[in-house]
């Protein structure tokens, strides 16, 4: 790593740090941040957090480094871990998106669905054509088995983003499941845009109705 890289990434820190104190300063953290990124390119997370951790008692307040335990843990599969170290995260930046959709990761791997969907909209409250939370909110609606109301959002997301293969797998399945005879056509779609795509393929099957897919 280089001086230029870590006197960057000092300074986003220096806005990321609530008040703006003297973690703001703390080259170690950045260093910290630094050998975390490193670690997780080689998929090794548990070195990524290890490597985190040794930014010690800076780390505590700072978002950046609250937002990125949350992530590694959730890579990780410590996903009790992953929701409250996002949660720290949204108390230091309150008005943030970005760790109200990375709560939701962990919230759904544990099976917590109403409380993911209560922070999805909650994220559409502040931002109601948030692209993530409305895909997560249709994946959530499909889980339920409203499959008219995911196939309304799905159809949103597609209209919006044409070439989407994943929305329109979704907007297909949640039509499957009503017996709406376009779901053939979102299917087709598919296989142009990523052809002997598995799940288009077994949702032109008769009678094959598997899960939709959620980001």
């Amino acid at each position: 790593m280089n001086k230029r890289s870590i006197w960057f990434i000092i300074g986003i820190l220096s806005l990321a740090t609530a008040g703006g104190g003297a973690c703001a300063q703390d080259s170690g953290l950045a260093a910290a941040l630094q050998a975390s990124y490193a670690a997780e390119a080689n998929n090794n997370y548990a070195a990524a957090i290890m490597s985190l951790r040794s930014a010690g008692a800076s780390a505590t307040t700072n978002y950046l480094a609250q937002a990125r335990f949350g992530w590694l843990h959730y890579c990780n599969q410590e996903w009790e871990e992953s929701v409250s170290r996002y949660s720290k995260a949204i108390r230091i930046a309150p008005a943030a998106i970005e760790p109200q959709l990375g709560i939701m990761l962990p919230l759904m791997a544990l099976g917590k669905n109403d409380e993911a969907m209560r922070t999805a909209q909650a994220v559409l409250k502040q931002d109601p054509n948030n692209y993530t939370a409305l895909s997560r909110t249709a994946w959530l609606l499909y889980l339920r088995q409203d499959y008219r109301k995911a196939a309304a959002i799905y159809r949103q997301l597609s209209t919006w983003y044409p070439s989407d293969a994943e929305m329109l797998l979704g907007l297909g399945y949640a039509l499957k499941a009503v017996g709406d005879k376009e779901a053939a056509q979102c299917f087709q779609m598919v296989l142009l845009l990523r052809p002997n795509n598995q799940l288009a393929l077994d949702g032109l099957s008769a009678g094959n109705q598997r899960r939709a897919r959620g980001q």
